[in-house]
């Protein structure tokens, strides 16, 4: 069939929902390659360590910029000046909103709750204004902490989070 006038974002939405295999995202991902390049935000709160899901970020990142011509954008939370180990082409952009939500941890009882609730607002001003600026076609989160956030400033932008735990903490489906 016709798929031409189906946005590119949808495809998108369904392969990271359907494909579980880097082999069969990859394939998919030619039949779109014939749409208009898009801006792609993904979130994640850092690519500082070597590990599986920093390189895949960075693969898909890598190749939605030199295969398909996407404008890609990855805002971490707690990126800080660590370097990120696996190398990002050119294409890719990379910032940091400087968050840091992990240090909430080092304050007990109250003054944590008092210190995530402000690194949450901070969060999701910062992005808010990110998303202003950089005016993505679609958003990507890997992980279900900072959905709701997300959610709440996103507007319209469809947004895809891959994650194992999302269904269950989200969605409210009893396991």
């Amino acid at each position: 069939s016709d798929l031409s006038g189906v946005p590119k974002s949808q495809f998108i939405a369904i392969l990271d929902g359907f494909c579980k295999s880097e082999m069969i995202l990859l394939v998919v991902c030619e039949l779109i390659c014939t749409f208009a390049a898009m801006k792609v935000l993904y979130l994640f709160r850092s690519l500082a360590v070597w590990g599986g899901i920093e390189r895949i970020l960075v693969e898909k990142m890598n190749q939605l910029v030199t295969m398909y011509g996407d404008e890609v954008f990855m805002l971490t939370n707690s990126q800080g000046k660590h370097p990120v180990p696996y190398q990002l082409a050119d294409g890719v952009q990379l910032a940091d909103l400087g968050i840091q939500f992990h240090l909430q941890y080092r304050k007990r009882g109250l003054m944590r709750l008092w210190d995530s609730h402000r690194r949450t607002r901070l969060f999701e001003q910062r992005l808010s204004e990110q998303i202003e600026r950089i005016q993505p076609d679609i958003i990507v989160c890997t992980t279900a902490d900072p959905v709701c956030s997300i959610a709440k400033v996103k507007g319209d932008i469809p947004l895809i989070v891959e994650s194992h735990s999302i269904c269950t903490r989200t969605l409210g489906e009893s396991s």
